[in-house]
């Protein structure tokens, strides 16, 4: 795993070789070669060991294909580290393209709302630090009530808009789908369960009101607060558009 770093790659972790440590010693050019193209084209770049780097290739050991793929991880549209895989020494071995290409989603996915809810979290403490009184406390809560009522049931919503917002329309549309998509892949068993028995959001609750609270701190005070995209990616992702797997207790 290289981790990017004014355009370029530094060596940070290794599994597989012979010595894993050497990586660490390791500076590459992101503007030519393999590492190059897969930090432009922010896609998987597949090709021989020849095209990404004869130093590294020397130290950490050809594989016997001779071919290589490097894997951009993608955090808030930027390429933050890129992961090289080799079929290594044995014959019968393969580059595993398509689960690595999914662990380099989901492990930007993690990273990406990690940071957001260690935002959310020291925001909170920030907030407790300043001792508000407690008749400000009704307010807030009436506040806050407020803000969901405005939001109204909708359950698959309005259509993303054109105009002036695009730009954040499709940034709250892929958050929303990011935070969906880690719900699903860490409750894998209550998802099928749950729409066997149409009581989706009953037995996540907890899940999704935490992501739904991470999504807010984001986009619950913008012009696109009111299309309601995590409702949305919700009934898509969880229930495949059927509004009624996710539950009468569903709040959206």
């Amino acid at each position: 795993m290289f981790v990017i770093k004014a355009g370029g790659g530094t060596g940070w972790q290794a599994t597989g070789f012979e010595n894993n440590d050497a990586i660490k010693g390791f500076s590459l050019s992101g503007s030519s070669g393999l590492l190059g193209k897969a930090m432009q084209s922010r896609a998987p770049a597949q090709g021989a060991t020849n095209d990404f780097d004869a130093g590294f290739i020397r130290t950490m050991g050809a594989p016997l294909d001779g071919q290589c793929m490097l894997l951009p991880l993608m955090v808030r549209d930027k390429v933050a580290a890129v992961l090289y895989a080799d079929a290594g020494t044995v014959p019968e071995n393969e580059i595993g393209a398509a689960p690595l290409t999914v662990l380099c989603r989901f492990a930007g996915l993690w990273l990406e709302v990690t940071a957001m809810r260690k935002s959310s979290a020291g925001a909170a403490i920030e907030e407790t630090a300043g001792a508000p009184s407690p008749a400000s406390e009704p307010a807030a809560v009436a506040a806050s009530a407020a803000a969901h009522a405005a939001a109204g049931p909708a359950a698959a919503g309005p259509a993303e808009p054109e105009g002036p917002d695009d730009e954040l329309h499709r940034k709250a549309r892929r958050f929303a789908k990011l935070l969906v998509d880690e719900i699903r892949l860490y409750n894998q068993a209550k998802v099928t369960e749950g729409r066997q028995n149409r009581d989706l959001y009953g037995r996540l609750r907890e899940d999704i009101e935490k992501s739904r609270a991470t999504y807010d701190k984001r986009y619950g005070e913008s012009p696109v607060a009111s299309f309601n995209y995590f409702n949305q990616e919700l009934v898509r992702i969880l229930a495949d558009n059927d509004r009624t797997l996710m539950g009468d207790s569903f709040p959206g």
